[in-house]
């Protein structure tokens, strides 16, 4: 779901992105090690108070890129973008999308790793379309994995893992004309629910 987030917040954010200034983040680029000042905007956070939902947006050549994260503003001042990003080329309503890895498009298996050297991303491209992407915690574990429907920002299923990295549940998607149907199961394959939703993005 983290890529579906992406991709629902991105085309709304190319017209309307306003930078927050009251709530001051200080960026370094991953890929350059300068520190950058990319257009931002917060977002709350409805179960915690305390954390905020940071969408970004940098330019890489003639991309554009994007990244939502949640943070803890007590905790936290300074963000180190990531690497491998989605992105679109940079002018209004372009189709063309990728995911790149600093300038390079990304190909074959992708790795990005944290500040403290566990691995953050491990992901499987065919020129910047996405197969897979496993993300973990800071910590080294498994958090989510995510498979896609070939050329497609669409996933077809997603595991989520507990703080040891064992599979606790999985999801499967099935794509219908203007629809989503999505089953949950549990580690052993008993289906949990059911549930619909309304496709807005092809």
């Amino acid at each position: 779901m983290k890529i579906l987030l992406i991709i629902f917040g991105f085309f709304f954010i190319q017209q309307t992105f306003a930078q927050t200034e009251d709530l001051p983040i200080i960026f370094i680029d991953n890929c350059s090690g300068k520190v950058i000042q990319p257009y931002y905007e917060f977002d709350s956070d409805k179960e915690n108070d305390n954390l905020k939902i940071l969408t970004y947006n940098i330019e890489r050549g003639e991309w554009l890129a994007q990244e939502t994260i949640t943070i803890d503003l007590n905790e936290i001042d300074t963000i180190r973008t990531s690497k491998i990003l989605f992105a679109t080329e940079n002018y209004l309503h372009s189709q063309k999308w990728y995911f790149l890895n600093c300038d390079s498009i990304c190909n074959g298996e992708e790795k990005e790793y944290y500040s403290n050297g566990k691995i953050k991303l491990i992901g499987e491209f065919i020129n910047g379309k996405p197969e897979r992407i496993s993300f973990y915690r800071n910590d080294g574990t498994i958090e989510t994995k995510e498979i896609y429907f070939p050329n497609s920002l669409l996933t077809s299923r997603i595991e989520y893992y507990d703080q040891s990295g064992e599979l606790e549940e999985y999801e499967v998607y099935k794509q219908r004309k203007n629809r989503t149907i999505i089953t949950t199961f549990d580690k052993n394959d008993n289906p949990i629910k059911k549930e619909e939703q309304k496709n807005y993005i092809e």
